[in-house]
């Protein structure tokens, strides 16, 4: 997933500083100014926190114990220059103030975004993506890209380790073999610049959509084939994630307007998404309807989805996993958390 960072209002209100879900969905992180913590999702429980200042964004891959960490620049040993990595399993068991980084790699401008399978670290710059393996922290290659001032990039989370990011031309994008170390193909997406986009489970399918937010797209990846088209709505809107559940019959999707939208895969072409709202559970809403106000904040809310067996999760820039049972037809509340409390 993308680097997702709190508005002023949320981070004076709870250091929020990144939030996001592990590629299983199985556990949920958030990183404040003074540490971060991660939750198993089922059942809802905190099963660490580190005490650490300075930390931009955090992934782990799957349940392992490697934790790759991007630093704010706050303090020294953390530079936005650099990105860090942690044996979890050892460090977070012992006095973590004390020991020493596992592995730290250095770059000449700020890390805007980094991705991770068992394979491969992808680290993305605003002009150049380097790749690193996952078990020697070697670099493997690195190659200038098309300006790319908000990082976007995903990753498959299967061997094939397969990447996507913004080409040239707004709209369209590359996909790169990161185990080959090989172009595969390009293919225009959207007329305007590209705003997000991720992969299904075994990277056959590829999910994006532009800046305006107003369609969703799905492609097939080796054929260069839209499959799909969703109206997200008729008024533009920053999509904050999507996410394909794991046998990729749906993907569901967050808005910064703090509407949950769900597209059903395969269906006819042209199709509308059904569209809920996170903030107020129990009521239908159309896709452009604004309800921020249920937060009382400037206007707009961050939110991480993803899907897996009965149920879609949400993570909120307020520390609260928000959870709905979903039978394919009907989204229903389930249930809301506040992971951080004041």
């Amino acid at each position: 997933m993308n680097l997702l960072l709190a508005t002023r209002d949320t981070f004076e209100k709870k250091d929020v500083k990144f939030f996001t879900f592990n590629q299983d969905s199985s556990q949920a992180t958030i990183v404040t100014k003074t540490g971060f913590y991660v939750f198993n999702t089922s059942p809802v429980e905190k099963t660490f926190e580190k005490r650490m200042s300075g930390v931009g964004q955090l992934v782990r891959v799957g349940v392992s114990s490697l934790v790759v960490i991007v630093g704010s620049g706050i303090e020294p040993t953390l530079s936005a220059r650099s990105v860090v990595i942690l044996n979890a399993q050892s460090d977070l068991k012992t006095d973590c103030t004390t020991s020493p980084f596992f592995a730290t790699l250095q770059f000449l401008s700020p890390v805007l975004n980094v991705l991770v399978n068992n394979k491969r670290i992808i680290v993305i710059l605003e002009n150049e993506i380097s790749i690193f393996q996952s078990v020697s922290f070697k670099k493997i290659d690195s190659f200038q890209t098309a300006l790319n001032p908000l990082g976007i990039c995903a990753l498959t989370d299967n061997e094939k380790s397969l990447i996507a990011y913004p080409a040239e031309r707004p709209g369209d994008l590359i996909f790169y073999d990161a185990r080959k170390r090989s172009l595969k193909n390009q293919i225009s997406a959207h007329n305007n610049s590209i705003g997000f986009i991720c992969f299904n489970c075994d990277g056959s399918l590829l999910a994006s959509v532009s800046t305006r937010g107003t369609v969703v797209r799905i492609f097939n990846v080796n054929q260069r084939e839209k499959l799909y088209e969703f109206s997200r709505g008729t008024f533009p809107n920053t999509v904050i994630c999507m996410a394909f559940n794991k046998s990729s019959t749906f993907l569901c999707v967050t808005t910064i307007s703090g509407s949950l939208h769900i597209c059903k895969i395969p269906d006819s072409p042209i199709t509308n998404l059904s569209t809920y709202s996170y903030l107020n559970p129990l009521s239908y809403l159309r896709p452009y309807a604004n309800i921020s106000e249920h937060f009382h904040t400037s206007g707009t809310i961050r939110a991480v989805c993803a899907m897996e067996n009965n149920r879609v999760l949400i993570l909120t820039e307020f520390a609260e996993l928000i959870e709905y049972t979903f039978d394919g037809i009907n989204c229903t509340f389930a249930s809301k958390r506040i992971l951080l409390q004041n």
